[in-house]
């Protein structure tokens, strides 16, 4: 059953996100969009407050003063709680001015540079006002301190960045995490009770919240699926980007690119690399290093790769796809999959592991 059918008139889950107008989406449950409209937002930054008598407010927002005025003023002296997601601009720096204005207590996951909670959460704590209870639930990926929020008793999930309508989210390492975002999505799925709406931190809410999980979790993996695709056509294209072996004796076989390619970010010493398997450094013992097939030193860009990875995104978006491009193949290198120089510098080369192209 839709949730609109079960409450009265007064209340409008179906409102439009139109920033500075607060719509009451179901009893106790008011929303309110910043005015931070753009590609990464949407219509803006939802900021929730919930309660009646004592309210909590999730996600205050960017620190602009009108809208964080607003929600003071809509709270008339009953904001006590304030609870951020997570850490981005877009979500937790109102949290140090509405405090201000309201005497409230601030709770987070962690403690970050414009975003110091007076209350560290971790994954199962409550967080009380008189009449509401949001349980936290610890659901890292999109960045490395996410938090959802359940509504106790009454089952609404509020999503922050972890999931949105309309758009999948930006997983944009090292602070971003996928294989840690797919694992956040699927224990979603496992909640008792589930929940029966999604509140995302942008767009409109979301009913059927099992079926919205398992299709952004399905899109992923398709996602991938492309990733990997492109990554084994490309990367036995004459237009590769070669990657040579060193055949100095002393080199231990360490994978280097030739002399006129700029080289990758990583700072650490040949020595530290050969102790560090989860950058995704392949290396290669000498003896072997003659039998290695010539398709695995293909090494290919994400920019070699976005445009087939993402041909269903507009070219305007692609420097931020990049950033989830970049996110798929960390994942695919931790898994085995697919190597790479260093998995951790965005401009570094990636090739298929192995011969399973």
């Amino acid at each position: 059953m839709m949730l609109s059918a079960v409450y009265s008139e007064h209340f409008d889950p179906y409102q439009a996100c139109i920033p500075g107008e607060p719509a009451k989406l179901f009893p106790g449950v008011t929303r309110v969009v910043a005015p931070n409209p753009g590609v990464m937002t949407g219509p803006g930054t939802n900021s929730y407050i919930i309660g009646s008598d004592e309210l909590v407010v999730v996600d205050p927002g960017p620190e602009l003063a009108e809208h964080v005025h607003l929600l003071a003023d809509i709270g008339e002296g009953r904001i006590s709680k304030i609870a951020v997601t997570h850490k981005h601009l877009d979500h937790a720096p109102a949290a140090a001015l509405l405090a201000r204005l309201t005497g409230a207590e601030t709770a987070g996951f962690t403690r970050s540079p414009g975003f110091e909670p007076d209350r560290l959460l971790a994954n199962g704590d409550i967080l009380s006002v008189q009449g509401a209870e949001l349980q936290a639930i610890y659901t890292p990926g999109h960045s490395s301190d996410h938090l959802c929020y359940m509504l106790v008793g009454e089952n609404l999930l509020f999503t922050g960045d972890h999931l949105m309508q309309g758009s999948t989210v930006v997983v944009a390492p090292l602070d971003g995490d996928m294989a840690k975002y797919m694992d956040s999505l699927r224990l979603l799925l496992e909640i008792t009770p589930p929940a029966r709406a999604l509140l995302p931190g942008h767009g409109m809410w979301m009913d059927d919240p099992a079926r919205i999980v398992s299709s952004v979790i399905e899109h992923r993996q398709m996602r991938e699926e492309v990733v990997w695709e492109a990554l084994c056509r490309l990367s036995k294209t004459p237009q590769a980007t070669r990657l040579s072996l060193d055949k100095d004796g002393d080199q231990g076989g360490r994978l280097s690119r030739r002399p006129d390619e700029s080289g990758d970010q990583d700072k650490s010493t040949d020595g530290d690399r050969q102790h560090h398997p989860h950058r995704g450094l392949q290396v290669v013992p000498g003896s072997e290093r003659e039998s290695i097939d010539d398709d695995r030193r293909q090494g290919i860009s994400i920019d070699d790769m976005i445009t087939t990875v993402y041909r269903d995104v507009p070219e305007s978006l692609h420097s931020i796809a990049r950033y989830s491009l970049w996110a798929h193949l960390r994942k695919m290198t931790q898994e085995g999959r697919v190597c790479a120089a260093d998995m951790n510098g965005m401009s570094t080369l990636w090739w298929p592991a192995g011969l399973s192209c």
